[in-house]
């Protein structure tokens, strides 16, 4: 494994803990490594469109225009003006209402809200929270209206209806779908996505990259699960474990910085157990443990016993503390 991913937390670097989490949280990619993401890394043409995608969905869900450009911009790494830039110049963003996109912005405000505006405006304030909308369609000047006079158009609606892309925001979040359209411009879109996935494990492999290997464990179960193939499912979510709860012992230092289990892969297996039986949990452990090329540093049975937890819902708080029990007792054999 590249000591690069380890974070030396009795040193309590604090710039190698940042550069950590700066290469888990950037999306893994068949074109570069993680060491490369910050110098080669082409942000425009990987990050762009899948930043123009979340744009569309929080404005489609009501939240502020400026809101959402910087909060995207900031965590992708693209400046918030030219985000809202590009959504207009690429036809997904327009501003202007017309009268019924006011009528129904003015919705959303309950009648004192509605006086409000139209004592300001010096305008009637008296019926019905109708009339109340009617009269400030009418009147409100354009540049004086109180929210976003900005709307998606039609294409930015075609755009949130693309159900392959919904798949790859819900499930593949480090895998971006542009890189994935690249390797697989057309054919069956699962059978595409389970060879891509695949593409990023063999590499994971070759490449030492733990994080990226646990990743396509659990995106591998999250997409057999959507697909309802349960048993497939559970195979890749028992991997994650097996392979996560060993990998942190291998390193005296590295368990107090990474948690070798998560909440979201604690509910894909306690999901996905729930529709097995318990004897075909055990049969799959088993399975995994035999096929998986990994030194096993914790007990078969302690692995085995946390895996059975998680399916049965026990609190990972006190599934982390039994392990990390196990850890203060263990580290220096």
């Amino acid at each position: 494994m590249d000591n690069n991913f380890i974070y030396n937390a009795e040193e309590d670097n604090l710039e190698d803990f940042i550069d950590l989490k700066f290469k888990i949280e950037n999306p893994h990619s068949l074109k570069y490594s993680s060491d490369e993401i910050d110098s080669r890394f082409n942000f425009e043409n990987v990050l762009l469109p899948n930043a123009k995608y979340k744009a569309c969905v929080l404005i489609n869900e009501g939240v502020g225009v400026d809101d959402v450009v910087f909060g995207i911009g900031m965590d992708n790494k693209i400046e918030p003006n030219s985000l809202k830039t590009e959504l207009i110049d690429d036809g997904y963003l327009v501003e202007g209402l017309n009268r019924d996109d006011l009528k129904s912005k003015y919705e959303n405000y309950n009648p004192k809200q509605l006086k409000k505006i139209l004592k300001k405006h010096k305008l009637k304030r008296s019926g019905s929270k109708e009339e109340l909308i009617e009269r400030l369609a009418e009147n409100i000047p354009e540049d004086e209206i109180p929210f976003d006079t900005y709307k998606l158009t039609p294409k930015a609606h075609e755009l949130l209806e693309d159900e392959e892309r919904l798949l790859f925001i819900e499930l593949l979040t480090r895998y971006i779908y542009e890189e994935f359209k690249e390797y697989y411009p057309e054919g069956d879109f699962f059978t595409n996505v389970f060879d891509f996935l695949e593409k990023h494990r063999s590499l994971a492999i070759e490449r030492e990259d733990h994080f990226a290997f646990v990743d396509s464990c659990v995106f591998n179960a999250g997409v057999l699960m959507y697909t309802d193939d349960y048993s497939k499912a559970l195979y890749w979510i028992i991997a994650r474990f097996i392979f996560g709860i060993n990998y942190i012992f291998l390193d005296s230092k590295y368990y107090p910085t990474y948690a070798p289990i998560d909440s979201d892969s604690c509910d894909i297996l306690h999901t996905i157990g729930k529709e097995c039986t318990m004897k075909d949990v055990k049969n799959t452990f088993d399975k995994v443990y035999e096929e998986l090329d990994f030194e096993y540093k914790v007990p078969k049975e302690i692995t085995r016993q946390i895996v059975e937890n998680v399916v049965n819902d026990v609190e990972i708080n006190n599934i982390l503390y039994d392990l990390g029990k196990y850890y203060m007792e263990h580290s220096n054999e």
